[in-house]
């Protein structure tokens, strides 16, 4: 606690212990920052991908699709109904490109 001569000390000459007048605020020029430059536009990863499918022969096509059911579906084929899908795709009596989004789509609901 301040002694006695502060409070005589303050009240003959309040102006001692007022704060300093604020000094003037020098405006500055702040940089915002530029969005980033996108860069050429990547190419869809999806997009490519149904493009080089789509470029493949029917024979490989019928191959990536029956490789990519047994990844997802395994055993819930046997090893004859995978080739006898191999071989309704290979002469194009089912579309592969449809039966791949079927089965994604199936995937995705869990069914």
């Amino acid at each position: 606690m301040p002694g006695p001569g502060f409070f005589v000390s303050f009240i003959r000459s309040p102006d001692d212990y007022r704060p300093p007048p604020a000094r003037q605020q020098v405006a500055v020029k702040t940089q915002v920052a530029a969005p980033p430059r996108l860069l050429d536009a990547e190419a869809d990863p999806d997009q490519a991908a149904r493009e080089r499918f789509a470029s493949l022969s029917a024979i490989e096509r019928a191959q990536e699709t029956v490789q990519s059911l047994r990844v997802v579906y395994g055993n819930r084929l046997n090893a004859g109904e995978y080739r006898k899908l191999g071989d309704v795709l290979e002469v194009e009596a089912l579309d592969a490109t449809l039966l791949r989004t079927e089965a994604a789509r199936a995937l995705t609901r869990g069914t």
